[in-house]
């Protein structure tokens, strides 16, 4: 084992080094994330919403722009292409519905169930 780290140390640095310059930006955004203070936890006492989350903020109403769709479209084909040559017939049946529906689909109206605590 030892031997074998010590034959490929330089393919092993080159494949961190890689990895650093890909993912840099993503990095230093978790760094930035780390250093900004952390928003006030909401009053005892107020009424609460129970696992809040972004599924509130939600507008069925919003259209999605066109960029931003096809976007979706090309990480769904890079996603099944990984899939054809790995051989997940499954994946690819799921990523073409997927597809299919993100192109032709528009956005039905959303029902959201809130949790209330109240005092």
């Amino acid at each position: 084992m030892i031997q074998w780290l010590q034959d490929n140390i330089q393919n092993i640095l080159i494949a961190i080094g890689a990895a650093v310059v890909l993912f840099w930006p993503k990095i230093k955004e978790q760094l930035a994330a780390l250093q900004q203070p952390t928003p006030p936890a909401p009053e005892e006492s107020s009424p609460t919403h129970k696992h809040c989350c972004q599924c509130c903020a939600l507008d069925a109403d919003e259209d999605v722009p066109e960029a931003k769709r096809s976007s979706r479209v090309v990480t769904v084909m890079e996603l099944r292409e990984y899939c054809v040559k790995t051989r997940l017939a499954d994946g690819v049946d799921l990523c073409d519905q997927l597809a299919a529906v993100i192109i032709k689909g528009k956005p039905s109206k959303l029902t959201v169930t809130r949790e209330v605590e109240v005092r």
